[in-house]
Parts: structure tokens; C-alpha cells; sequence
């Protein structure tokens, strides 16, 4: 099962510090614009419930060359991704890539170097453009190895519609002006979840 799990910087409280870790504060407390220090609270309160949801039991995490994150016992795999308002994260059963952006406007230079004949030519709105973004986005950070793979030498788009890349899926969908899309395993079902915030994990 595929599991996405929504939380919104506009839910945050400051009751959710209290499932926090003391490193996980520490990191929220670096930043220095509110709206930084809110998703990065919500992000580790996110991931906290998370791992609480699927019952994990080692909840030790790794980081890969590229700073993927991984739990250690691979009970589940997860991946979480934010743009402003929204904090996202994904679970499977397999490795998995998820990104959410803001529609963003388009931007000419970026799709000249970084995407490919079949993407640039289903692009004509700043939606469009936001939507491939992610598209591409998720597929890499399923791979683990973020933009240090040359963007253009894969497509997301055939024949002006989404595809499928080797073993893997690519869903895209818009939440009010965002535009979020996962990679994943081609026979998982999607279940979405607004977190309504407990504030208590134990």
C-alpha cells in the first residue's frame, strides 16, 4: 500500500514540540524565518507519526551518499517532500520518490537544459511546467541520487501523457495551487492522509 500523509504549516502548535526529539528541535531551532522553523517542526512530527502509524520498531535512520533517508530495518520505506504551506510524506512497502511545488512560473532556461523533446513539447502553462517538475523530481529521489542525474537523460511524458518508468509508476495530481506527484511501485494502491494533529504519540 502507498500511503501519503498531508500536513499544513497553518495546523502547526507548539504543543507538537512535545514528540519531538531533542535533535529534532535542535534542527528546527537553526532556522530563522518562522515559516522554516514551522516545517521543519511539522516535517519531524510528520515522520514521528509516521513510523508510530506503521509500527515500526527500529526507527535508527541512514543516510545514503546522497543524503537519502532510510530506515535502517527497511520495516517500510518513506520519503518526504514540502513547498510552503504543505509537508508531505510517503510510505511503501518499496523504495519510493515524492516532490511537491507550488505552481511556479515557467521558466525557459530550465526546460532548454533540463528536460527532454517529448516533456518540452506537452509543456504550455506554468502548470504544466510545475507538474514535469515534479514528475522528474520524484523519479530521481526514488532513484536516491537527487539532480546529480542529468535531468534530460530520462522523460516523464510520452505522447503528451505520463509514463511509466522501468519498473515504476508516476502519479501527478494538483492540491489547491500545488502540484504533487510520487514514483512508486506499479501495483500499489493509493491511500491519502490529512493528518489531523494528536499532538500526543506515545
Amino acid at each position: 500500500m502507498l500511503r501519503l500523509f498531508l500536513a499544513n504549516i497553518n495546523d502547526y502548535r507548539d504543543e507538537l514540540l512535545n514528540s519531538l526529539t531533542s535533535e529534532q528541535i535542535q534542527k528546527a531551532n537553526k532556522y530563522k524565518k518562522i515559516d522554516d522553523y514551522k516545517r521543519s517542526v511539522l516535517s519531524s512530527y510528520l515522520l514521528n507519526y509516521v513510523l508510530y502509524f506503521h509500527q515500526v520498531k527500529n526507527k535508527n535512520i541512514v543516510y545514503n551518499l546522497y543524503n537519502k533517508p532510510y530506515l535502517e530495518s527497511k520495516e517500510i520505506f518513506f520519503n518526504i517532500s514540502h513547498s510552503k504551506d504543505y509537508i508531505i510524506c510517503a510510505t511503501s512497502s518499496f523504495d519510493l520518490g515524492v516532490d511537491i511545488e507550488y505552481v511556479r512560473p515557467m521558466n525557459q532556461l530550465v526546460i532548454d537544459k533540463c528536460f527532454s523533446e517529448d516533456e518540452k513539447n506537452f509543456i504550455k502553462t506554468d502548470e504544466e511546467f510545475t507538474k514535469v517538475w515534479t514528475l522528474k523530481e520524484s523519479y530521481l529521489k526514488m532513484l536516491g541520487c537527487g539532480v546529480s542525474s542529468k535531468l534530460n537523460s530520462f522523460s516523464v511524458i510520452k505522447n503528451n501523457e505520463v509514463t511509466c518508468i522501468d519498473d515504476y509508476n508516476l502519479i501527478s495530481f494538483k492540491l489547491d495551487n500545488y502540484h504533487l506527484s510520487v514514483c512508486y511501485k506499479k501495483h500499489e494502491k493509493l491511500q491519502i492522509n490529512y493528518l489531523k494533529l494528536d499532538i500526543s504519540l506515545t
